[in-house]
C-alpha cells in the first residue's frame, strides 16, 4: 500500500509540473457579480501560487439572493455573499476556488488501498441462540435456548441481559423417572473494542430449576434457586449490515449445588461448574 501511495503522489506532482508549465489560471466571471475580474485575480494571487493554479479554469456566476456559483471542470460549490461587495466578495469565491482546485489536483487512491470502513458497535443487539453445556454432574449434559441483549453504555462498555431456558436428558432409576428444567438468568457489563467483533462478558447468575419425578405410584415436583457468576466470550460475523452470526464461548461457576436420591441413590444433581457452546443469530440497531 505504501508503495502504491509513493506511486500515486509521484504521478500527482507530475501531473502538477505539467500543468505549471501550462497557461496560467483562467477566471471566466460573469458580468454581473458583486466583484470584478481583477478583484477576484488578487484574492487568489494572495492565496495560492501561479505554479499551483495553472492550467485550470474557474467560472463564477450570480444565481441569485447572494449566491454565486463557482465550477472547476465538473465540480460546483456555491458560495454566499449577501451583501459583501467588491473586495470583500472575491475573497469568499476565492476560498471557494482553491478548495476545488486542492480537490481536482488530489491524486485518486490506488485500486485496494481505500479504508475499509468499521461499523461502530450498535447501541442495541438482540441475541438468539441455542446453547450446550458440559457440567460436573451426575447428568453433564445441559441443553438451553437463549435470549439476550447488549446495550452500549459508554463507548466500549455494555451491559448484557441474557434469559435461557432448556434441561438435561430425562434419567431413571428404580422405574423412577427424574426430569430436571432450568431458567438461566444471566446480567452483567461486557467490553465490546470496536477495532475487533468481539464481546466480553462477566454476569450475576440466577438459575431457577424445576424437578420431577414421576413413577407409576403418581409424581413429584421440587423446585429451587441457584446463584452463582459466568463469564463468557463472543465472536460477532456479519451476514449483512444488520444481521449477524455469534458464537459464544462461557463458563458458570454456581455458589451452591442441589442433589437428588432415589432410594438412597444419587440420580440426579446441579452442576457446580458448567461450560457451555452456543451459536446463532444476532440483530443489530441501525445505530
Amino acid at each position: 500500500m505504501c508503495t502504491a501511495l509513493f506511486w500515486a503522489a509521484v504521478a500527482s506532482r507530475e501531473a502538477s509540473a505539467e500543468r505549471a508549465a501550462g497557461p496560467p489560471l483562467q477566471l471566466r466571471c460573469e458580468a454581473d457579480l458583486p466583484f470584478t475580474r481583477q478583484d477576484l485575480a488578487a484574492a487568489l494571487t494572495l492565496r495560492i501560487p501561479d505554479s499551483a493554479a495553472a492550467g485550470y479554469t474557474a467560472g463564477v456566476r450570480s444565481t441569485g439572493d447572494g449566491m454565486v456559483e463557482v465550477s472547476l471542470g465538473e465540480r460546483r460549490r456555491a458560495v454566499y455573499l449577501g451583501e459583501r461587495r467588491g473586495g470583500a466578495a472575491a475573497r469568499w469565491v476565492a476560498l471557494a476556488v482553491i478548495d476545488l482546485i486542492t480537490q481536482e489536483a488530489a491524486p485518486p487512491l490506488p485500486p485496494g488501498s481505500a479504508p475499509i470502513p468499521r461499523l461502530p458497535p450498535p447501541r442495541l443487539v438482540l441475541l438468539l441462540y441455542p446453547t450446550i453445556g458440559l457440567g460436573v454432574a451426575e447428568n453433564p449434559v445441559l441443553a438451553t435456548g437463549a435470549l439476550g441483549g447488549s446495550l452500549r453504555v459508554y463507548r466500549g462498555l455494555r451491559w448484557t441481559l441474557d434469559a435461557s431456558y432448556g434441561g438435561s436428558p430425562k434419567a431413571r432409576l428404580h422405574d423412577v423417572e427424574i426430569d430436571l428444567q432450568e431458567l438461566p438468568l444471566r446480567s452483567g457489563p461486557a467490553f465490546r473494542p470496536q477495532s475487533v467483533p468481539l464481546e466480553v462478558r462477566l454476569s450475576a447468575i440466577v438459575v431457577p430449576y424445576w424437578l420431577r419425578a414421576a413413577a407409576a405410584a403418581g409424581q413429584a415436583q421440587h423446585a429451587g434457586v441457584l446463584a452463582g457468576g459466568g463469564a463468557a466470550l463472543l465472536a460477532y460475523l456479519p451476514l449483512s449490515q444488520r444481521l449477524l452470526t455469534i458464537i459464544a464461548l462461557g463458563v458458570d461457576l454456581l455458589a451452591t449445588r442441589a442433589e437428588f436420591l432415589v432410594g438412597g441413590q444419587p440420580v440426579f444433581d446441579t452442576a457446580r461448574l458448567t461450560a457451555w457452546l452456543g451459536a446463532g443469530l444476532a440483530l443489530r440497531s441501525s445505530r
